[in-house]
């Protein structure tokens, strides 16, 4: 029987279906912090790149952050999990050579893999796995080394359903950044100057996000217009006069704090 993907699957139950596997502990993961603890997030949104947001893929806009694995695993090919507080399982992927896979993947994203024709799994897993960290969990990585690698990835993600697994054929995608409450691929979306502030919140996880203006206009590629900056109805939710606001609301947000010239606060609808 499948286990329903809206249950949390442990370590324990993934053992008493599977027996002949071993998960194996490879280490929590943690991100690089800065000197006074935080973590240091990242992404290739600059100003004075040639490349506007809209050429970038929908995960490719971060944030990322950066994080290592231990040495030892190089050549080893198997199956892969990630694991929310040591007892949740999010992910499981197979790889021909584990330490490469992470190195070169997950650890550190690269620009080239956020643009339109990058390594979306890439950027959408070290995204999921900071969205994680900053809300307080911990991620563990887990390891079965096996050259039957593909068909025990299959029938694992088969029973299991991991909530940030793509799954494939007519098995509905449980991809959080995807589901209808995270990414709305429906003709709502905004195009026009504001289209990659809709993609930017229609991609996020989080509850509330903070943006400063500065950052905003990264997002976008330009700048604000002076209203932005000195009235706060140019910030008004579902104003029939400023269709700008479906950049936000069409995302499934709403802006609940509003400091002119400084930040804008969105929270989810």
């Amino acid at each position: 029987m499948k286990e329903s993907s809206s249950n949390s699957i442990s370590f324990s139950q993934i053992i008493e279906k599977f027996p002949g596997i071993t998960l194996d502990l490879v280490c929590e993961i943690l991100p690089h912090r800065d000197i006074s603890g935080n973590i240091i997030e990242y992404d290739y949104l600059d100003s004075k790149s040639n490349v506007s947001p809209q050429g970038f893929h929908k995960y490719g806009i971060g944030p990322f952050c950066h994080f290592r694995i231990p040495n030892g695993y190089n050549g080893k090919e198997g199956v892969y999990f990630i694991f929310e507080d040591d007892n949740k399982l999010k992910y499981i992927g197979e790889t021909k050579n584990f330490e490469t896979r992470f190195i070169e993947g997950y650890c550190r994203i690269d620009r080239r893999n956020c643009l339109s024709n990058g390594q979306m799994t890439n950027c959408r897993l070290n995204n999921l796995i900071l969205s994680s960290i900053k809300g307080n969990h911990q991620i563990y990585l887990h390891f079965f080394e096996t050259y039957d690698r593909k068909n025990i990835e299959n029938k694992l993600i088969e029973q299991f359903s991991p909530p940030w697994n793509l799954l494939k054929g007519s098995q509905r995608s449980n991809d959080p950044l995807s589901q209808n409450n995270s990414i709305r691929e429906d003709s709502s979306k905004p195009g026009g100057k504001y289209g990659p502030l809709y993609e930017y919140l229609n991609r996020a996880v989080n509850n509330r996000i903070t943006l400063s203006y500065q950052e905003i206009e990264r997002i976008l590629g330009s700048s604000l217009p002076s209203s932005a900056y000195k009235y706060q109805q140019w910030w008004a939710n579902d104003d029939p006069s400023h269709p700008h606001s479906k950049a936000w609301t069409n995302a499934g947000y709403r802006v609940v704090s509003i400091r002119l010239r400084n930040t804008i606060e969105f929270s989810k609808i």
